[in-house]
């Protein structure tokens, strides 16, 4: 009866050991996939605080370029105003020659295309600053 008992306990001994080392072999598969996994949120961290500071230059750069054309629209504005001012006061002063008016109302004229275009390339920019940070935003 006691050499049946120590086969068994030796067959039990056996079997434990076997799932011993079974689960100590998954534990170490556990392991470097956690190791793993942790590399990955490390590298992943890293990667949105970039795009979180490549986002925050695009706000500010969106900011500046909206301060921008909000200042191009003042001096169109105001070029307009003083084109209207200055047509009163061809009108009222009777400038001694058309050439003269004509001449004065191009070299305007000439400004304010070059202030449009100015305007069109501030909106362009403001209007891919934009996009861009609504890309990154996701």
């Amino acid at each position: 009866m006691k050499a049946a008992q120590l086969n068994e306990l030796l067959l039990q001994h056996n079997k434990l050991d076997a799932q011993f080392t079974d689960t100590e072999a998954a534990l170490l598969i556990s392991n470097s996939r956690l190791e793993q996994a942790n590399e990955m949120v490390d590298t992943l961290s890293k990667k949105n605080t970039e795009l979180i500071v490549a986002l925050e230059d695009l706000y500010a750069s969106h900011v500046n370029a909206e301060e921008q054309l909000e200042e191009k629209k003042e001096a169109v504005a105001s070029l307009e105003k003083e084109i209207l001012q200055m047509a009163s006061s061809v009108e009222k002063k009777g400038l001694s020659s058309i050439e003269d008016v004509e001449a004065e109302l191009s070299r305007v004229t000439i400004e304010r295309n070059c202030l449009r275009e100015e305007i069109t390339s501030l909106n362009d920019k403001f209007e891919m600053a934009n996009a861009l940070a609504v890309m990154f935003s996701f």
